[in-house]
């Protein structure tokens, strides 16, 4: 199969369980999300989703999206909603 950038993947894990990298295999590719909370006020969060994407670069990710988002409440079982979730996923 392949993702929405025509790089190639292999379908057969489980999907509730993200593919563990092995010594063939490696990620080089990173989502950075930033949760802002209502109770978690912050000055500049994004100058936080900055040194957070910084980071991720200086270990050789590329950063492939980064976002700051904005949550009523955090999910204990994901730590972002379902719908955030699936987003990710796709």
């Amino acid at each position: 199969m392949t993702d929405k950038t025509g790089d190639e993947f292999d379908d057969d894990h489980d999907h509730g369980d993200p593919p563990q990298a092995g010594p063939e295999q490696s990620f080089d590719r990173a989502i950075v999300l930033l949760p802002l909370t209502a109770a978690d006020p912050m000055r500049n969060p994004q100058n936080r989703l900055d040194e957070a994407s910084g980071l991720a670069e200086a270990l050789d990710l590329e950063v492939a999206e980064a976002d700051i988002v904005t949550m009523r409440r955090l999910s204990p079982g994901a730590y972002f909603g379902s719908g955030r979730v699936e987003q990710i996923k796709a």
